[in-house]
This record gives C-alpha cells, structure tokens and sequence, in this order.
C-alpha cells in the first residue's frame, strides 16, 4: 500500500480542487506543495474517495474535426500546442493523442521517423540487410516498414 493521505492533505485537495482543472496539474501543484511525488493517478482516486468530481472533457465535432484534418501532419506536441492555442484549453498530450488514436483513428505524424529512409533502401539490423517496403508509423513499425533482403 502507498503512503497514507494525512488531514492536511485532505483539506488541501478539497480547498484546491477545481473541476474544470485537469488532474496533471492538480497532482503536480500537490506534489510541489508538499514536496512530494504522488502520481496522478493517486491523486485522482483521493479526489474521488473524497467526493470531489472532474467535469467531463468531451470533444466537439469542430475539435474533432480539426484532429482529423490537423493531427496526421503534426508531432504530438505541435498539435497539442496549436490545438490549446486555438480552442483556449489545456488539453494534455495524452488526452489528444489518445483522442487521435482510440476514437477518431487519425495518428500523428512520427518525429523519431520524419527523416526516414526512402521505401526500397536497404539497411543493417541484426546482421541481416533489410529492404524498406514501407512507412507505418507506430509501435514495432520496424517490422511492419523492413523485410529481411532474400538471396542478397
């Protein structure tokens, strides 16, 4: 079990607790008032045992739609930064990206891959040459993007 929620730390989260305020910020203004380091998740099933309630983020179709046109072609973060810039929000970079990938289907444009090696150029992994055959982002896109060279 974690460590205990003293009364002081009850009567700070009920005196700053704001339900419109996202629960990162919450748990980050908690952490550096009591020096702590309490994750967010923590912090956000104290809230609940303590009856303080988030008001639910949802989505609009315009928001949703700017995701779909906007997202393929930004970073995660040039997204949240520009997508908090226009709608006047303080959208997290998880809730957009998850936003993105879960519910609309869009996925954000790789940085680690943005320079990537043209399809049919051939790299070294393993000892093995491997042909690029194509350019799917995500989780082991190593895999999906490279085939090993047959007969080389």
């Amino acid at each position: 079990m974690g460590k205990q929620f003293l009364p002081e730390h009850d009567q700070w989260l009920i005196e700053n607790h704001d339900p419109d305020m996202i629960i990162m910020d919450l748990t980050k203004m908690f952490n550096r008032y009591f020096g702590e380091n309490r994750s967010k998740d923590v912090i956000k099933h104290r809230c609940k045992a303590l009856g303080l309630k988030q008001n639910r983020r949802n989505f609009t179709p315009e928001q949703d739609q700017w995701l779909r046109e906007n997202a393929p072609n930004l970073s995660v973060q040039e997204t949240t930064k520009r997508f908090n810039e226009i709608f006047s929000m303080n959208r997290s970079e998880s809730s957009l990206k998850a936003r993105c990938n879960r519910t609309l289907k869009v996925y954000h444009k790789n940085q680690k891959y943005a320079v990537g090696f043209p399809i049919g150029s051939e790299t070294i992994h393993s000892g093995y040459i491997w042909v690029k055959i194509a350019d799917v982002p995500g989780k082991n896109s190593f895999y999906r993007n490279y085939k090993p060279k047959v007969g080389g």
